[in-house]
């Protein structure tokens, strides 16, 4: 799963916005590259506080199933069985957000560059391969477009 995620957002040169994500991706990145896959505990005893802080948030469990769902027979199944699902599912989130941003990005320049034809055009043309790529990863995920 490590392997998939890394390629997913190395091969297309991705970054993540907040610096302690961007940290934790880098320092799992590398572990990977050799040969070692960091555990949660690596993480969590992280000699930076905020990595450590914000994966004790992430590892802290928002709500927990009462045992009454399971005595009346209802099954709901677990996050760790979801996760071949789950992980495709939240890469594709993640490409898909920082194709609006980009376009966002895009369409702020076209009305900066009015006037300059080439420009508008060479932007307009970046527009409409952002747009095809959204509708690839909105594919992706059942055909639903993620706003």
């Amino acid at each position: 799963m490590a392997d998939y995620i890394i390629s997913q957002i190395t091969d297309d040169e991705l970054e993540f916005e907040q610096p302690v994500f961007e940290s934790i991706f880098s320092e799992i990145t590398f572990n990977v590259s050799q040969g070692l896959v960091p555990g949660e505990k690596h993480f969590v005893n992280h000699a930076d506080p905020a990595i450590s802080a914000m994966v004790v948030d992430m590892l802290t469990e928002q709500y927990t199933l009462s045992p009454i769902w399971g005595k009346h027979g209802a099954y709901v199944e677990s996050e760790d069985k979801k996760l071949k699902e789950m992980v495709p599912e939240t890469v594709l989130k993640f490409k898909s957000e920082k194709i609006k941003k980009m376009q966002k990005e895009l369409r702020k320049a076209i009305v900066e560059a009015s006037g300059d034809d080439e420009k508008v055009a060479e932007l307009q043309e970046r527009y409409k391969v952002m747009t095809s790529l959204q509708k690839k990863i909105s594919a992706g995920l059942g055909g639903r477009i993620v706003l």
